[in-house]
């Protein structure tokens, strides 16, 4: 079942009444973590969520992963949170005693959120700050992950920015080694710092900390705008860090867990049911196993028999479309992309499934150029989607052809390394050298714990071309 909203498409195996709760709840927790910019954003773009109905499917994508992983965030350009709900006992003997059930599932349930929240916190902190440092980002995230919904004055309200005294207790390192954080660096043993910093600088610098996160969705560069909102707190004066590291230290033992509080306004959620046949059910499965966090030996076998069980239902292969051409499979890609083509000329996952299984052939470059135009005229506003065939028409020489097909896409995910990085190539091709600089900056800014360390490489790589290809100028 999918269920898809202004904001969500929620994937289940559950019924389609749990999938229009949880879409329901997913949009209410999008209005209450934009409160805490009191509604002065509201950033475009979908987020997919993949909710399966209880752990030990769960289970199937972790590996060796401890059992009480609730979730996880799985990206190869498209975003998307994977989840487990407990909808049933488990089937492998993983459930407590009957007695215990509803107990064990409500705390089950409670985490499960917190995973959610936490993924959501940070695919909208991408959407509305441009560029960020890591510290922000993650900091940004906890605070936000730390939201509960209730009441107030009998309306729907929320509290934001809740904590226990745990990771009062966990928050101090020196605040130096925050701002030393480089993008794609690992840092979960800052994550308690980060989140205590963001915590001190809401309730204690508030005014100072809006306008800094003002200039950073303005894409401005972080270090300078910090320096600007924060002129007293240079990273580069010891002195001033010493006194960073003094307030942060006696906030963590005397402040008070006084949350935001925001009232939510009664909206209207427009929901689009729509049983998945299996064929996409499959796909979907291979594409789940393909980014799982499995090794790749348990990994691949798993995915070929999702494909071949697609294929199976669906000939056509359009349901798995870009999956085959990103997962090295192109000599089948090739052969499905032409036979969709003459089958359903006016899908675009058909052209797109051949311009993919042309790739790397110069035999093929007209005909993968003709199918990556066709993939594009009938392109729906699914950003993802909208980059690759960008990607590809990059490659192909026709960058000014990819150039709107690049903009809808960075308009609709600002947030996207990947999408930034096409945008940038897209940008230097074209000549427009100081708005590439800064979409390249601005990806690598966003290179975090969820990108690969490939897809990070690359982004790094790619800013040294555009910094050759334009010139180090500073950009707007």
């Amino acid at each position: 079942m999918e269920v898809e909203s202004d904001h969500f498409v929620v994937k289940t195996d559950a019924s389609e009444a749990a999938a229009e709760r949880a879409v329901r709840e997913l949009e209410t927790m999008r209005m209450a973590q934009l409160g805490a910019w009191d509604g002065a954003f509201d950033p475009p773009g979908r987020l997919e969520v993949v909710v399966l109905r209880n752990r030990t499917e769960l289970r199937e994508l972790l590996g060796g992963l401890d059992r009480d992983v609730l979730g996880y965030y799985a990206s190869i350009g498209r975003p998307r949170v994977v989840t487990g709900l407990m909808l049933e006992p488990e089937r492998d003997g993983l459930a407590p005693p009957a007695h215990l059930w509803l107990e064990w599932k409500a705390l089950a349930e409670a985490a499960e959120s917190e995973v959610l929240r936490h993924e959501l916190a940070h695919h909208l902190v991408g959407q509305i700050l441009l560029r960020q440092p890591p510290w922000l980002g993650e900091g940004l995230a906890q605070y936000l992950a730390a939201t509960r919904l209730g009441t107030w004055q009998g309306r729907p309200a929320a509290a934001v920015g809740l904590a226990s005294r745990d990771i009062w207790a966990k928050g101090r390192v020196p605040a130096g080694v925050l701002f030393a954080w480089r993008p794609g660096v690992p840092g979960a043993h800052l994550y308690a710092a980060s989140w205590l910093l963001v915590h001190w600088l809401v309730n204690r610098r508030s005014a100072a900390f809006a306008g800094y996160q003002q200039r950073l969705a303005r894409a401005e560069d972080p270090a300078a705008a910090w320096k600007a909102a924060f002129p007293d707190l240079d990273p580069a004066d010891k002195a001033a860090m010493a006194s960073l590291d003094r307030e942060l230290d006696a906030y963590s033992h005397s402040a008070t867990n006084t949350p935001l509080r925001v009232v939510l306004p009664a909206v209207e959620q427009r929901l689009r049911p729509r049983p998945m046949p299996p064929p996409e059910v499959h796909a979907l499965r291979a594409e789940l196993f393909l980014r799982s966090l499995l090794p790749p030996e348990e990994a691949e076998p798993r995915v070929d028999a999702e494909i071949a069980a697609s294929l199976r239902e669906d000939p056509s292969g359009l349901p798995l479309a870009l999956l085959l051409g990103s997962a090295g499979r192109r000599a089948k890609a090739l052969a499905l992309g032409r036979s969709g083509a003459a089958s359903r000329p006016d899908d675009w996952r058909a052209w797109a499934l051949l311009a993919a299984g042309a790739e790397g052939r110069e035999d093929l470059a007209a005909e993968r150029l003709a199918s990556l135009r066709r993939a594009a005229a009938l392109l729906p506003d699914d950003a993802w989607a909208l980059n690759d065939i960008a990607w590809g028409l990059v490659q192909a020489g026709a960058a000014g052809e990819a150039l709107p097909l690049a903009a809808r896409a960075a308009r609709l995910a600002p947030g996207g390394p990947a999408v930034l990085d096409t945008w940038a190539a897209v940008l230097a091709d074209v000549g427009r050298c100081p708005e590439a600089l800064l979409a390249q900056r601005r990806a690598v800014d966003l290179i975090g714990e969820r990108v690969s360390a490939a897809q990070a490489g690359e982004i790094r790589e790619h800013l040294v071309r555009v910094e050759a290809q334009c010139g180090a100028a500073p950009s707007p």
